[in-house]
Parts: C-alpha cells; structure tokens; sequence
C-alpha cells in the first residue's frame, strides 16, 4: 500500500467521527466505480473484475468513505490473494456483494478480521475495522463469508448492507 493511503487509513480509522447531519444521499454505483478508478491509479492493474451494477440504490451517508471501503477490500484482495485473483462486485436490492476466488481466510482468523488491529499480514489492521464502523454508522452493516482448502471453490466474499435512501425523503 502506497504511503499517502495508509496514512489516510491510519488517520480516518483513528477518529471516526462521522456526522449524520452531513450526510448526503448517494449512488452506490458511483462509490463503486470511484474506488475502482482510485485502485488504478494506485496500482496499474486490477485483478479480474467484472461489476454488476445495474440494480444501483442511493443510500444516505458519505460516498467518500464507502468508496475508500471498496477501495480497501479490493487492496485487501491484493495483499491476501494476488493478483491474478478474479474478484466481482454487484448489487442486488440494497446490497453490495464483493467476491474472490482467493484461498479464503481462516477459520483461526474469520472471527478477529473487524476487531482494530488485527492483522495477519503485519499491516496495522484498521482497514476492515473501519469498514464495520462507518457502515454502521450509515445504518448498515458488513459481514464476510469465505470457503478455505480443502474444499476446491475457495473463496471471499463480503455482503455490505444499506438501507436505501429516496432522495425525496
């Protein structure tokens, strides 16, 4: 992860405070593509990926911070899986489901990954901690599913949940 973003992580992951009275109705598609945008300009190259976006909602929250959460799961994906790793994101009702055909994480770790600071990698373990809050914050949620060998379809996926926003409301 380049210096400029794990610093950003460090600070926003330290000092959530995300003010409800600001918040804003948003599109989940554009948070999405915006995180894609940013992962390419970080890191020149995606893994496979391919997008479902067509059943795009508006959620009342912050669109930078739920593009910074993609943005972290798929440098999560980087960093676990590698980069021939096949990763899709769609959206179904008020829902964002984020997938990979990674190794999948342990059972041994499932449990810690949205507790701060953990980490089995060496980095500061905030990332997902953050996710978790800010998405509660919004009212939402994450939660992760993920298959590890011996089984042979071994993957990750994360399932975020938000309620969706009528911008006449």
């Amino acid at each position: 992860m380049k210096l400029p973003v794990l610093l950003k992580n460090i600070q926003t992951s330290l000092t959530i405070t995300l003010h409800p009275t600001e918040f804003q109705s948003h599109s989940v598609a554009d948070c999405i593509k915006q995180a894609v945008e940013k992962y390419q300009y970080l890191y020149q190259a995606l893994p496979s990926l391919t997008l479902h976006l067509q059943q795009d909602f508006m959620f009342w929250g912050e669109d930078a911070v739920l593009s910074h959460l993609i943005l972290n799961l798929l440098d999560n994906t980087r960093v676990h899986a590698g980069p021939n790793v096949a990763v899709s994101i769609a959206i179904k009702e008020n829902k964002i489901y984020y997938k990979d055909n990674g190794p999948g994480i342990s059972p041994l770790h499932l449990p810690y990954i949205f507790h701060r600071f953990y980490s089995t990698t060496g980095s500061l373990g905030l990332g997902l901690n953050y996710a978790k809050k800010a998405l509660q914050a919004f009212q939402g949620d994450i939660i992760c599913k993920t298959q590890t060998a011996p089984c042979v379809d071994t993957y990750t996926s994360f399932i975020i949940t938000l309620p969706p926003h009528s911008p006449e409301a």
